[in-house]
This record gives C-alpha cells, sequence and structure tokens, in this order.
C-alpha cells in the first residue's frame, strides 16, 4: 500500500507555489554554497557507519573510536543492511505520484551526491 504522506505533499505544494515551509526541506544545492567546496569525503546516512569508519581510517583515529561499527544501526530494519534493499523498502511505500514529484524537486541534489534515480523513478508516471 502506497503511504502518502501529508509533509511530502506539503513539501511539494509549497514548492509549486514558491514557498518553502522549512529551511529543513530546500534542496541542499540551493541552501548553501556546496558546489564551491572541494570536499575530500562526502558521508551518506545510508552507508554512514562505512563512510564515518573511513574517514576515521583515513585521518588516522580509527583506534581511538572501535565501537563506531552498529552506532547508527535500526533496529526495525534488521536484515536489510544493503543501501539498495532500504532504498526499495522505502520507495515502495510512497505513492509513485508523490515520489516522481519529490524526485523532480531534488533532482539537482540526486546529480551533486551521485544519486542514481531508482527504477521506480525512471518513467514519468504522468506521462501516457
Amino acid at each position: 500500500k502506497a503511504v502518502v504522506s501529508t509533509q511530502s505533499t506539503g513539501i511539494i505544494d509549497n514548492y509549486k507555489h514558491g514557498v518553502w515551509p522549512d529551511f529543513h526541506w530546500i534542496q541542499v544545492t540551493k541552501s548553501c554554497d556546496i558546489c564551491s567546496k572541494d570536499y575530500a569525503v562526502i558521508e551518506k546516512f545510508e552507508t554512514l557507519e562505512r563512510d564515518h569508519y573511513y574517514l576515521l581510517k583515513t585521518i588516522g583515529e580509527e583506534a581511538r573510536y572501535p565501537g563506531i561499527a552498529g552506532l547508527h544501526s535500526n533496529p526495525s530494519l534488521s536484515g536489510r543492511r544493503d543501501p539498495r534493499e532500504l532504498v526499495d523498502h522505502y520507495f515502495s511505500q510512497i505513492d509513485k505520484y508523490i515520489l516522481w514529484d519529490l524526485y523532480t524537486l531534488y533532482k539537482d541534489d540526486f546529480t551533486v551526491f551521485g544519486y542514481k534515480p531508482h527504477y521506480r523513478l525512471k518513467k514519468n508516471p504522468y506521462a501516457h
């Protein structure tokens, strides 16, 4: 069953009318000068443990934080450790039209952070 989130539809409706409900929902590419920075590491939530360990190892601090693995795990998603499974799990709960609208809204962020469109986003559901 697809979930229709009032938060998601509110974000989409506000965006279509040129109004942002809260600065937390503004696209990263529009809210700061991220493109002008030369980042060595970008951590993503779905691979946070791996990315954080890589960062600690890169700066030679992994020994100081031996318990970092598992720190950010979500017990309700046990068995779904693969980021692709997590994305599929969450995207499958969102109505295809809302998902498309959110993707369209955050498309620049997808590109900047190296996300490829999920298979549910490859076809515009509004096109007939």
